[in-house]
């Protein structure tokens, strides 16, 4: 259904971004699949915060540094949107690009049967869980971080107290006495 010679335009951008996905600029399919196709897109900007045209265009190209990070678990029809749900939670770069779309001449959509339907709702869900733990993650990560970075900034502030003069007991144990033998 897509034009094989539009995989260059979309490999010219994998250096600067992590994802360089296709969108189908007029689709070529019947009037139920494309009201199908809106809501689900819709139901799935709503419940996950992903921001695609086209999620389920078959059109991408992901550069390898996406799956040291992505962890796909669903089968189906819901793998491009378990990806895509992950990758805006890591803050990784996507780009769409429009690409041709033909109709179906061979073969037949399964995305209008009601057992499909039901499975995606499901692995909606648990991608929504998902996304809501690596999130969780990834905010008690940037906590640990910047905990770290004020401890690091206290350690390395310079000292307040007076200089020390060898043979006193603020130099055998600094920070303990306050030294009347210091000069003002």
């Amino acid at each position: 259904q897509f034009d094989i010679n539009e995989v260059a335009a979309l490999l010219e951008d994998t250096d600067a971004y992590d994802i360089v996905a296709g969108y189908r600029a007029k689709r070529q399919d019947p009037p139920h699949r494309l009201l199908f196709a809106w809501g689900w897109n819709i139901l799935v900007r709503v419940v996950l915060g992903i921001r695609i045209r086209d999620i389920d265009c078959a059109f991408k190209v992901f550069h390898r540094r996406v799956f040291n990070k992505v962890q796909i678990q669903s089968v189906g029809a819901m793998v491009n949107t378990e990806i895509f749900a992950q990758i805006s939670r890591f803050g990784m770069k996507v780009k769409e690009v429009p690409v041709t779309h033909f109709p179906r001449r061979h073969g037949q959509s399964t995305g209008g049967n009601v057992a499909v339907i039901i499975k995606a709702f499901r692995e909606l869900i648990r991608i929504r869980r998902k996304v809501d733990r690596i999130a969780a993650v990834i905010r008690r990560v940037r906590r640990l971080q910047a905990r770290e970075k004020r401890c690091n900034i206290l350690s390395t502030a310079p000292s307040l107290e007076k200089p020390s003069v060898p043979g006193s007991l603020t130099s055998k144990w600094p920070g303990r006495f306050v030294s009347s033998s210091v000069p003002e």
